[in-house]
């Protein structure tokens, strides 16, 4: 089951480095990371062209203008070639067996979206709920929440 892991980008800085580096080194097969960037003008766009350009899992399309986050992740979702899509925040960085564990809970047919636990890279606690970090490790953990999905009776 081919992902496409959707990192949006807006003036990321640095933190855009560390996360596109640990999702390209996932001890997964048969991915590709999408980078859409979001007009930035802070040299990230740049940078992660120059440093990840040349892997061949990673795709990268620069929009002229914002899209804002539902626009730029509307985007990844059209131009991703996976069956599954998995959202990124540019400030995250992925446990090496995160994408493992997100296939591993998607192989139950019954399984329709996957949110992974976030853990502060900070203060290595669990957030509980968006305002609880604001930089993360995305993990591999077992314990990541999964909706079911049910036919209407």
């Amino acid at each position: 089951m081919k992902a496409t892991l959707v990192v949006l980008n807006h003036n990321s800085g640095p933190l855009l480095d560390d996360c596109l580096a640990s999702l390209l080194a996932l001890d997964a097969d048969d991915y590709e990371v999408l980078l859409i960037d979001n007009a930035s003008t802070d040299g990230s766009r740049e940078r992660a062209a120059a440093r990840f350009g040349g892997s061949p899992r990673f795709r990268f399309i620069a929009s002229p203008v914002n899209l804002g986050c539902a626009g730029g992740r509307n985007r990844g979702v059209r131009e991703g070639t996976g069956d599954i899509i998995c959202f990124v925040d540019s400030d995250a960085h992925a446990d090496t067996n995160w994408l493992t564990a997100v296939r591993r809970t998607f192989a139950d047919p019954t399984v329709g979206v996957v949110a992974s636990r976030l853990v502060s890279a900070r203060t290595r606690s669990c957030s509980t709920g968006s305002a609880g970090c604001s930089t993360g490790r995305v993990t591999g953990s077992t314990s990541a929440t999964a909706s079911r999905w049910s036919s209407p009776t």
